[in-house]
């Protein structure tokens, strides 16, 4: 057994959300949990998959379950399905979400950009107060993060029983890497308050109107670059291995599972106050 594996209460969350075998001829299909467990073995500890342990099973089946679950949709289900229990229970915090992208390295394989730094791609995110990520985009890291950034506040959607989708906190802040009219533009018209630092203007520059006439107060940007810090703890995530783009965010997605089902288990006194 692995310290990586799914526990018995995370599963109990987790199990209901499978999606189940239809029916019909066929081999049965390897054992969901010790499928999964395999699947965060290989994120968590980076290793190629053919030497993962014998114990989690064919090491082949693993990485195809990995590539199906994406292909039709079950991780992002499953991820979402989560949120919208962590809502259900008041422990995501709305008063003020963050926006930040990261670059991966890699050598080989699609959705590759090239940048100052080196080929790669870039995990875009919008995280809650408490730093757990409710939107996501992983690109090429050619284009600028400012042009992502709509792309991936669209993607926040958190599910709520009888009721629509919860789409928007209050305010959104980033770093002055994200100083645009037309994004804060397109926050507002969202409803939600953008609070972008400026860029360093040239002396005598008057500021369009939109945009802050002072420095924002202190802000908490660091949630975001802290979330960035958790994914580097799944080494998988450090470098980009897999040559399909859609196979690294379904690493993505299954660390963001974990996570959500380990904040489900603790109690709301126990997550970080916002501050």
């Amino acid at each position: 057994m692995s310290r990586h594996d799914v526990t018995d209460q995370q599963w109990e969350i987790l199990e209901p959300l499978i999606p189940k075998q239809k029916p019909g001829r066929g081999r049965p299909r390897a054992d969901d949990r010790r499928t999964l467990n395999g699947i965060l073995f290989v994120l968590k500890t980076g290793c190629q998959w053919k030497d993962m342990p014998e114990e989690f099973g064919d090491h082949v089946t693993c990485w195809r379950r990995l590539d199906r679950w994406q292909r039709d949709g079950t991780w992002e289900r499953i991820w979402r399905a989560l949120l919208g229990q962590l809502d259900a229970q008041g422990k995501l915090e709305w008063t003020e979400a963050f926006l930040d992208g990261s670059f991966t390295p890699l050598k080989r394989g699609a959705g590759v950009g090239t940048t100052k730094v080196g080929k790669g791609s870039q995990v875009m995110l919008v995280v809650e107060g408490h730093g757990l990520p409710i939107g996501v985009v992983v690109e090429s890291a050619t284009p600028h993060e400012v042009t992502l950034a709509q792309a991936v506040i669209d993607d926040v959607m958190v599910p709520r029983a009888k009721r629509k989708p919860r789409r928007r906190p209050r305010a959104l802040g980033a770093d002055k890497g994200f100083d645009s009219r037309r994004l804060r533009a397109a926050l507002r018209r969202r409803g939600i308050r953008p609070r972008i630092p400026q860029r360093k203007r040239a002396e005598g520059h008057r500021p369009r109107r939109g945009q802050p006439q002072a420095p924002l107060g202190r802000t908490r940007r660091w949630v975001v670059e802290r979330t960035f810090a958790w994914m580097d703890n799944c080494r998988r995530l450090v470098v980009r291995y897999e040559r399909k783009l859609e196979n690294f965010k379904a690493f993505c997605l299954v660390a963001f599972i974990q996570w959500s089902l380990n904040r489900l288990l603790r109690p709301v006194a126990a997550i970080a106050p916002y501050y």
